[in-house]
């Protein structure tokens, strides 16, 4: 019999299934339940899979094309989340070398600000899992949030990430904040004309005088208030 890959119809793979379907396959027999695989053979798997793979990119193309996108049932996540606990109970963590290619994989991939929008809104409130009942408040929230995250990006590359007061530039000790020119407090304008960038000195600064001038005026109100009443 001639040795390749074969193609089986639709219709030929129901009818194999059919045959084969409540008849025990006579190599289970010899595989044991809880049977642990050496990591030699792990070794030998992998690398026969990625041989494999190699040599035929199509079906690797063809395998990320059927996972891209698939979305799992709340049974097999909670099957994976006790698995991973077990693993986790056992010591079998992730190595350093396995950590540091996971990592690598991860910097590589790019998501457009749609697929942020969405992991973002995925992953707020009720939905986070370090949610708590409703603790933050809501200036954390909107400082967290994605659209905010966004904007603060979009100021600091037009300000070519300098501070606007004293040119100090990204990259030293201090941060670079994004400062309403009129406070959100007062403006609610998270609008790019309404934002400047400023190292962390000079927004403290320019709160302080903010707060500083805020006071003069109740002041003065004050003042003008009491004169009334007197008069």
């Amino acid at each position: 019999m001639p040795i390749g890959i074969y193609k089986r119809s639709k219709e030929v793979r129901r009818k194999m299934s059919i045959a084969h379907t409540g008849k025990k396959n006579p190599k289970s027999s010899q595989t044991k339940l809880g049977h642990s695989v050496s990591i030699e053979a792990r070794k030998r798997i992998s690398n026969n899979l990625k041989r494999y793979y190699i040599n035929h990119p199509e079906y690797r193309e063809k395998l990320i094309e059927q996972l891209t996108g698939r979305i799992k049932s709340k049974e097999t996540r909670r099957k994976l989340s006790i698995a991973g606990k077990k693993r986790a109970a056992k010591g079998n963590y992730h190595s350093k070398e396995s950590i540091r290619k996971i990592k690598e994989a991860r910097s590589k991939q790019v998501f457009s600000d749609e697929a942020r929008l969405k992991m973002s809104l995925a992953q707020r409130g009720e939905k986070s899992w370090k949610w708590k009942g409703g603790m933050s408040s809501e200036l954390q929230e909107r400082l967290r949030s994605f659209e905010w995250i966004k904007t603060r990006r979009m100021v600091c590359k037009r300000d070519n990430q300098t501070c606007r007061i004293c040119g100090y530039k990204a990259g030293g000790k201090l941060k670079l904040h994004v400062h309403h020119i009129v406070p959100y407090r007062i403006s609610h304008d998270d609008s790019l004309e309404n934002l400047i960038t400023l190292c962390q000195t000079c927004h403290t600064k320019e709160e302080y005088k903010y707060y500083k001038s805020l006071k003069r005026k109740e002041l003065v109100y004050v003042e003008r208030s009491i004169i009334k009443n007197l008069d």
